[in-house]
């Protein structure tokens, strides 16, 4: 789900388990980057590649038996430290990353830790 709500203090961009979806993810955030005003807060959730509830639900497994890598629907993954790396790579600044036990998203939820809230600021280029 996308979301842009702006006001004369502020303009923040929500992008909720959208990320992981998208065909070019690089172009993705430097199109929100180019939507936010200075200084704009960007909030995005998607999923953990290598979270602890990952790891669990793998049990040694092989990455590509994770119940999240379901081709063609997913077709990035994430951990922190490369979706750290994409937004800092294009203008944005990570303030906050946490994990959530519970999203619910629409009509759906899912559960175990999976997913990154992740907060960040946009800089100049």
């Amino acid at each position: 789900s996308t979301h842009c709500i702006s006001s004369a203090a502020s303009d923040v961009y929500k992008r909720q388990e959208t990320i992981e979806h998208v065909i070019d993810p690089v172009n993705e955030i430097r199109n929100i980057h180019n939507l936010l005003e200075k200084d704009g807060i960007l909030y995005m959730t998607t999923p953990n590649r290598t979270s602890l509830a990952a790891k669990k639900a793998l049990k040694g497994k092989p990455f590509c038996k994770w119940e999240y890598v379901n081709p063609p629907q997913h077709l990035s993954y994430f951990s922190e430290k490369n979706i750290v790396e994409l937004l800092n790579r294009n203008g944005f600044k990570v303030l906050k990353i946490n994990m959530k036990k519970r999203i619910k998203f629409k009509f759906w939820q899912f559960n175990r830790g999976i997913s990154m809230q992740i907060y960040a600021r946009k800089m100049n280029l």
